[in-house]
């Protein structure tokens, strides 16, 4: 297991912004990807989102995904468009997007967790295992759970 984060200041803690935005996904990776692709991932996402003043969280596990990515709305959605177009992995599916009020995860631009197989964590659920996901309210409340598990053990 490794956690990493990084304090880009991307977003003022309590700070209100008009127009923030939060999106959550989960997606599959078409292959396993080895510490150091999971590395230039980060350095590009980093940078960028730090430039873009977008914050949020990655979660990896096994070939699946789960991010939440913070910012205005246009910005959010832009980043999503060309995240969904990445052909480094598939079966892409929006698990929430809506208005936020303050940023969650407001110092990292990209807060990052790998979560192995062999990890026995309290507060983790199975949900990155599972083949499909369910779309569901619970399903997303769940998601959005587990990032913040993470986020507070960082």
């Amino acid at each position: 297991m490794r956690v990493t984060n990084n304090a880009a200041n991307c977003g003022a803690s309590g700070a209100a912004e008009p127009g923030l935005f939060e999106l959550v996904y989960v997606s599959r990776a078409v292959e396993r990807l080895d510490q150091s692709a999971l590395e230039a991932i980060l350095r590009t996402a980093r940078s960028a989102n730090a430039e873009a003043s977008v914050t949020g969280m990655l979660l990896y596990r096994s070939t699946a995904f789960l991010q939440v990515l913070e910012g205005t709305e246009a910005t959010v959605r832009a980043l999503y468009d060309r995240i969904r177009a990445d052909r480094r992995h598939f079966r892409v599916r929006t698990l929430i997007e809506r208005p936020l009020a303050e940023r969650r995860f407001p110092e990292w631009s990209m807060g990052f967790r790998r979560i192995d197989e062999t990890d026995e964590l309290p507060g983790f659920s199975h949900f990155l295992e599972e083949s499909t996901i369910d779309l569901t309210d619970a399903a997303a409340s769940e998601a959005l759970e587990m990032l913040y598990v993470f986020r507070a053990q960082a």
